[in-house]
């Protein structure tokens, strides 16, 4: 399955590697660095990274949703996106599960189950729903000696970013 959005996501990581930053659209991010925002007739793909090679990025942010008030018709319940963010993402290291759920506000968030644990401090991707119109995806890193928990910049290939791509998209699109 390739959307609109994954093959845009391709070719602009092409151009990125063989052309620079202005040739793929990638624009300046917070704390120097980068992202490239992508739209088709009915979603967008954001994709905020740090360093990058020709074979490679540290993704911060992943997030897909839909375009302005569009929504998936007819809208889908919540609990059923939540299944389909477990079953799709299933290949992560870190199994997610359910963390928190928000009902009236038709927010859910799910995290690694169990984390990582390097010493103590733990690591954990977190995978954000909200409601029917976009969903995120970043990995982060807590410990006691942290006064918040820190967004971490996670080295992917490109092949795997396609797949985490293909996956958020499958779960807007379910």
């Amino acid at each position: 399955m390739n959307s609109p959005l994954e093959r845009q996501m391709t070719h602009h990581l092409e151009l990125l590697v063989s052309q620079g930053m202005e040739a793929a659209r990638v624009q300046p991010w917070a704390d120097e660095r980068y992202s490239l925002l992508l739209r088709d007739a009915s979603a967008y793909l954001l994709l905020a990274f740090g360093d990058y090679d020709r074979y490679s990025l540290t993704l911060r942010r992943l997030e897909v949703g839909w375009q302005g008030e569009q929504q998936a018709e007819p809208p889908v319940d919540l609990y059923d996106r939540i299944a389909a963010v477990t079953q799709q993402l299933n290949y992560l290291e870190q199994p997610i599960e359910l963390y928190e759920y928000e009902p009236a506000e038709q927010v859910a968030i799910l995290r690694s189950a169990p984390p990582e644990r390097y010493g103590e401090q733990i690591r954990y991707w977190e995978v954000v729903l909200h409601s029917n119109q976009r969903i995120h995806m970043a990995y982060y890193a807590w410990s006691p000696a942290m006064l918040d928990r820190e967004r971490q910049a996670y080295p992917l290939t490109f092949s795997p970013l396609r797949r985490f791509t293909a996956s958020l998209l499958a779960v807007l699109a379910a």
